[in-house]
């Protein structure tokens, strides 16, 4: 209960933060519990394992939102989904994948707005920015770079601005 509630709370301070709604009304965590809503008789109904085991719905408009966000290009999302998942679309992610790439796109999403706050303190125009990102990881998308590539070049970053202030 404690890790739902923790994911729950990073997912939407992270919606909030980056101004995304969902599509769907939200149940309170309630998708991704054993227990469901009581019946008319005030008991509770337990969920089979296999209808946990499919992702939520509001999950993947969820991640739909964010990664639209995140990766500038469409062959971007296509690509970042084959790479880690083995999947060419949301829907066909299971529920522990869809939780999986939630929690990397909320990093990643606070990784990329650190990102954007440090190239603008070094005052670094676009052309600088892409030249630095293909040095860490080849590709030219801050998204497309692992997680390892992406604390790199935030801490490059973070040194530079550090630097450049003394």
């Amino acid at each position: 209960a404690v890790g739902s509630t923790i994911t729950y709370c990073k997912r939407y301070a992270l919606q909030s933060m980056l101004g995304i709604g969902t599509a769907d009304e939200d149940d309170d965590g309630n998708a991704g519990s054993d227990m469901r809503a009581s019946n008319r008789d005030g008991k509770k109904k337990v969920v089979p394992s296999e209808e946990k085991a499919k992702p939520d719905e509001n999950g993947v408009v969820y991640l739909t939102d964010i990664v639209s966000k995140l990766f500038a290009k469409k062959g971007d999302i296509k690509a970042y989904l084959k790479d880690t998942f083995g999947v060419d679309d949301f829907e066909e992610l299971s529920g522990d994948q869809l939780e999986r790439a939630i929690g990397d796109c909320e990093l990643m999403g606070t990784q990329k707005m650190r990102f954007v706050e440090l190239a603008k303190e070094l005052k670094y125009p676009n052309k600088q920015i892409i030249k630095e990102i293909r040095e860490v990881g080849g590709v030219d998308s801050f998204a497309r770079l692992t997680t390892t590539q992406r604390v790199m070049i935030l801490d490059r970053f973070d040194h530079m601005v550090k630097d450049s202030s003394e």
